[in-house]
């Protein structure tokens, strides 16, 4: 089982960011039809503190993050601005070579806004809480059905390929 894990994984990843073309005159009807890629994880494992650094195992698990995502080109990275989303976003921000851009951790639908506004048909990351990823998942497929995460929860990995808000498919593994 542990040996087609990662073949599944492959295979998921290029599975959801493979876009289907679409045919038209019309740049505004491809533009609507255009998927962004909005890929959702919850900060890695945390030291103690009001607001702290990741801890041992959290570093390696940013880390594996970075390895697990390299092979996807992002366009941004979003974190709030807590110590541990900066950190666990750090090792695939450096190397993409991209700066880490904050956001409110409960804008969410602003968020996604401006998304869909500026980075149309791209991929994003995006690190938040265990209290705050159930909504963007929620709001980009337009359900309540997702609730906050587990606190000991650190290994979900949410890809959502949107064509806007409440139009999205998801897709949950785990890293």
């Amino acid at each position: 089982m542990n040996t087609i894990r990662p073949f599944l994984l492959l295979f998921s990843l290029l599975y959801l960011l493979t876009s289907c073309g679409v045919s038209s005159d019309d740049s505004a009807v491809d533009s609507a039809l255009e998927t962004t890629t909005f890929i959702l994880v919850r900060h890695a494992e945390k030291a103690e503190g009001k607001d702290p650094v990741l801890s041992d195992i959290g570093m390696q698990r940013a880390n594996r993050l970075a390895t697990t995502l390299s092979n996807v080109k992002l366009d941004k990275i979003y974190c709030t601005s807590y110590q541990r989303t900066q950190l666990t976003a750090g090792p695939i921000a450096d190397l993409q070579g991209l700066s880490i851009s904050e956001y409110s951790g409960f804008d969410h639908e602003e968020l996604i806004d401006e998304v869909f506004e500026e980075l149309r048909g791209g991929k994003v990351l995006i690190v938040g809480h265990s209290n705050t990823t159930a909504n963007f998942i929620n709001s980009l497929l337009g359900t309540s059905d997702y609730e906050n995460l587990s606190e000991d929860a650190y290994d979900d990995l949410f890809f959502l390929r949107a064509r806007s808000m409440r139009d999205a498919e998801l897709l949950h593994l785990k890293y």
